[in-house]
């Protein structure tokens, strides 16, 4: 277990009034990870080879509420094979973010409907009323994510 995945419990069932938990994501080439955070809400890990993408979702998986880019393959750096990567969740601040490279980059704001990543892209969706002003980088989401 890394020392993220140590600060933040590791996995543990969470009570609302905790701390976040990172969930360690074993990220071992392209494929879907998915993770039901609450009664109402999930997130889906996709890298289908040529991009990576985080999804809001509801809690089945069935329903993408909104969609953050991560990278593309051709990047100089993508995410690779067997490098660490974590899914927090705080349920406090009903948010959740994808953390890589000592860095999040990518979160959800369940309550607030947005999301926002360091890409930026995509623009304005506005599909289920999520990010209708865009995904730009906004350090403040990350509020209630640190350990």
């Amino acid at each position: 277990m890394g020392l993220l995945s140590k600060l933040f419990g590791g996995g543990r069932k969470q009570e609302p009034n905790e701390p976040p938990t990172a969930f360690p994501l074993n990220f071992t080439g392209p494929g879907v990870h998915q993770k039901q955070l609450s009664s109402k809400w999930g997130v889906v890990f996709e890298d289908d080879g040529e991009t990576g993408y985080l999804y809001a979702t509801d809690a089945a998986h069935s329903v993408a509420l909104d969609a953050l880019h991560l990278y593309n393959r051709s990047d100089p750096d993508p995410l690779k094979q067997g490098e660490p990567a974590f899914i927090v969740w705080n349920p406090r601040v009903a948010r959740v973010g994808l953390f890589y490279r000592d860095q999040f980059q990518a979160v959800f704001d369940f309550d607030a409907k947005r999301g926002s990543c360091r890409t930026g892209f995509p623009g304005p969706i506005g599909e289920h009323g999520w990010s209708r002003r865009g995904h730009a980088w906004d350090q403040s989401m990350i509020s209630g994510l640190e350990p």
